[in-house]
Order: C-alpha cells, then structure tokens, then sequence
C-alpha cells in the first residue's frame, strides 16, 4: 500500500478523502505557500507500508511510469 502527502498546497480537490483512490492525470490540489514556507511550492512525499511507512523517491515511481523528469 502506497500513501502519499501533500503540503504547502492551497487547496485539496473537495471530492478527496483520506483513502480516496486518485487516477494518472486527475487534479488533487494546487501550489500554495501555507504553514512554514519559503514560497510557493507543494511538498509531495510517497510512502509505503502501514501508518507513516517508508519514505520512497517520488522519482523512481515517476520513471516506472515513464515520466521524464
């Protein structure tokens, strides 16, 4: 099980909860600069496993999925 986290965005797609399955190209929310930020930008992590899990670089997801980055 993958869980992801978005920080720092302005706004969350209301249709989103927790547990919600997202789809490849679906808007789940926007850059913001909220809590402790230095500018606009969104903080995404993936993590694997059960509660917090083990963080995973977000680019090798992005690479198996062909993403160039």
């Amino acid at each position: 099980i993958y869980y992801t986290h978005y920080m720092h965005n302005v706004m969350i797609e209301e249709s989103l909860t927790q547990g919600t399955e997202v789809k490849k190209g679906q808007t789940i929310c926007y850059v913001g600069n909220t809590g402790r930020s230095a500018g606009p930008h969104l903080h995404w992590e993936i993590r694997k496993g059960r509660v917090k899990g083990t963080r995973i670089d977000p680019k090798d997801i992005l690479k198996k999925e062909g993403l160039i980055i």
